[in-house]
């Protein structure tokens, strides 16, 4: 069975409200209970011919202190949830994903806390086939990058795979791009970033769905405070920028012959850092906005 991957600052406030009936009501999406709703879909009504729908996909990304080295690290907690149409979706039980390791310094991306189910229904009744350590492994692709698979276990039409895991990573020249669209319909994702006043990123929208956009909040002020030592009162308080989206009801978009990657095409978010610059230091300049090409 082939892997599909399913992946994994100015300030300005666009929302509209959620008026369209999902399959899910996302304030009560916990991980491991399901609605009748769901159990009981059998076909996406905005895509019948799908061969899978993903019900639920939310990320919320944050930067945490790291005692051990001394600076910040990327922190991604991400909850998936993915409806079994057809016999011909259960591919989309099969996740694969790359980790960039430094060869020189430390530096590494992981993924922990996985923790996964699959459910059916089966002669009316609710069956629960828990992700076992044995379905996730892990090798090594090339000096710098290692694979992760995960595999469910009883994929079959019918099925709801529900995943939870938290991505880390020391490299923050690119936090992790957020896919609103896949090749199978989206019916409800949110990605949020809180990220701290030190780190700039040049933010880019890539895509087209615009209809499916139902929240965009970009470059929201607030405030943190984390410890960044052992000794008492040992904190860090700084100011931080927000973002956060909300996407319904997003079509899928297959790859056709002979066509372009079709990843390239998805409805997403980028992040690209831009500078760095902490009180008392020189700022660091990573990369370039539209303006300073201009200006140059």
């Amino acid at each position: 069975m082939k892997n599909r991957l399913v992946t994994l600052l100015l300030a300005g406030l666009l929302w509209l409200p959620i008026t369209s009936a999902q399959i899910v009501n996302p304030n009560k999406v916990k991980y491991g209970k399901f609605s009748e709703a769901e159990l009981a879909l059998q076909q996406y009504p905005q895509a019948p011919e799908a061969e899978a729908v993903i019900l639920f996909d939310k990320g919320e990304l944050r930067m945490e202190y790291d005692l051990s080295t001394g600076g910040f690290e990327m922190v991604m907690d991400r909850h998936l949830r993915i409806k079994i149409l057809q016999a011909s979706g259960t591919d989309y039980g099969d996740f694969s994903f790359l980790l960039e390791n430094s060869s020189a310094t430390s530096a590494k991306e992981e993924i922990g806390g996985v923790k996964g189910m699959t459910v059916n229904v089966e002669e009316g009744k609710i069956v629960e086939t828990k992700l076992e350590k044995e379905s996730i492994f892990r090798e090594e692709v090339s000096e710098r990058l290692d694979r992760l698979t995960i595999s469910f276990p009883q994929v079959k039409e019918g099925a709801i795979i529900d995943l939870k895991y938290t991505f880390r990573s020391d490299f923050l020249y690119n936090l992790p791009t957020w896919y609103f669209q896949h090749s199978i319909p989206t019916d409800y994702s949110y990605f949020s970033a809180v990220i701290p006043e030190y780190f700039y990123y040049n933010l880019d929208m890539k895509g087209y769905s615009s209809t499916s956009l139902k929240e965009s909040v970009v470059g929201e002020l607030g405030t943190r405070s984390i410890n960044v030592g052992t000794a008492v009162g040992n904190k860090l308080d700084f100011t931080t920028r927000g973002y956060r989206w909300t996407a319904i009801e997003v079509p899928g978009m297959q790859a056709e012959d002979f066509a372009p990657n079709v990843r390239n095409y998805f409805f997403r978010v980028d992040f690209e850092l831009a500078s760095v610059n902490f009180p008392g230091q020189l700022a660091s300049q990573f990369s370039l906005s539209w303006d300073d090409v201009a200006d140059t």
